[in-house]
């Protein structure tokens, strides 16, 4: 069977299962984290409550595990160590019974939006590109056509990739990839400019783009893709790492000035509004919005590493985490089930 169309089955099902059932939900919500606040003193996955509060161990391994990512019903995480093993916890809240479980040599793992595949980065036939492994098998399938192919994000509907990797020219460009399509014609390139082109988000309306342009001397500008336009959203110092808010009305960025002190910024989603964000416990590291008006980040010190949750319109935030490294946080998300016609 055409890979493409046995993606295009799993992900029709799971959306019809999803939109149709009550999704796993906790209160408060969960956020999971790596920790070195463990025994070994290596990073391990831990989960606490969205108020710091009842931080759990999830994971003993001889290994430092980096990048956890909850499933779409909260239920599962994904993760991987710096061995680049990919790793999957069934359930957080049986993690006695069912600890831990290799799944492929991969990192930066999510899940597909439907939560049937678990998508990762690896090197599997040779150069990295973007797979698929589905929980029932135990064979990747690669997903992405472009060379050197990462940062990878979903459009909301599950059916396309958004993606960074390079054309034929040794560019790096956007790239979209309609996993519906299982034609040749499946792979469009969406950025338009001659630099290279990194950190892709897709507005939750699938209808703008945006992304880090950075030029020959490693300055990054804002460039929101709109019906195929390219407009600048910032100039001067460096720009990165922009991701939409869930409405699509604002966009959370970073920013790097001359003498690199790294700044965090929100801006409008025409660049117009830019706000700096006085987050607590040292510079940006990761960051992902919890609602229209949080955002869940971590930052690092040199010497630590510090999670919190940021008001962007007050600037209250709430410290999570007080000790030792503290890094790269999820947090689980509320879905409204749609009732069954």
């Amino acid at each position: 069977m055409n890979l493409k169309k046995y993606l295009k089955v799993f992900i029709t099902l799971g959306l019809v299962y999803f939109s149709f059932n009550n999704v796993y939900a906790q209160s408060p919500k969960k956020i999971v984290f790596a920790s070195n606040n463990s025994s070994t003193e290596m990073l391990q996955i831990f989960v606490m409550d969205e108020d710091g509060m009842n931080k759990k161990q999830l994971t003993d391994l001889n290994e430092n595990c980096y990048f956890p990512k909850f499933s779409p019903d909260g239920k599962s995480v994904v993760f991987n160590t710096d061995q680049a093993r990919v790793y999957y916890i069934a359930d957080i809240d049986e993690i006695d019974s069912m600890p831990a479980k290799y799944i492929f040599d991969g990192t930066t793992p999510a899940f597909s939006p439907d939560g049937s595949f678990i998508i990762f980065n690896s090197d599997y036939e040779g150069y990295l590109s973007i797979y698929a492994l589905s929980l029932e098998e135990t064979e990747p399938f690669r997903l992405s056509s472009g060379s050197y192919s990462n940062q990878q994000v979903w459009t909301s509907d599950g059916t396309k990739l958004v993606y960074s990797g390079f054309d034929e020219s040794g560019t790096k460009c956007i790239y979209m990839e309609n996993l519906e399509d299982t034609t040749d014609n499946s792979l469009k390139k969406i950025s338009k400019n001659s630099n290279s082109n990194l950190d892709p988000d897709v507005s939750a309306d699938g209808s703008m783009f945006i992304y880090a342009s950075f030029d020959q001397n490693l300055n990054g500008t804002i460039i929101l893709n709109e019906k195929g336009k390219e407009t600048s959203l910032t100039k001067g110092d460096s720009w990165q790492n922009p991701v939409f808010s869930p409405d699509d009305n604002k966009i959370a960025c970073v920013r790097i000035a001359d003498d690199e002190k790294i700044k965090f910024y929100v801006m409008s989603f025409d660049g117009s509004g830019k706000k700096e964000l006085a987050i607590k416990g040292g510079n940006i590291e990761t960051y992902t919005w919890v609602d229209d008006e949080n955002i869940l980040y971590a930052a690092e010190t040199g010497t630590a590493s510090t999670i919190g949750i940021i008001n962007i319109s007050t600037d209250k935030v709430r410290v999570l985490t007080n000790t030792g490294i503290n890094i790269n946080p999820d947090i689980q998300r509320e879905y409204v089930a749609e009732e069954e016609n």
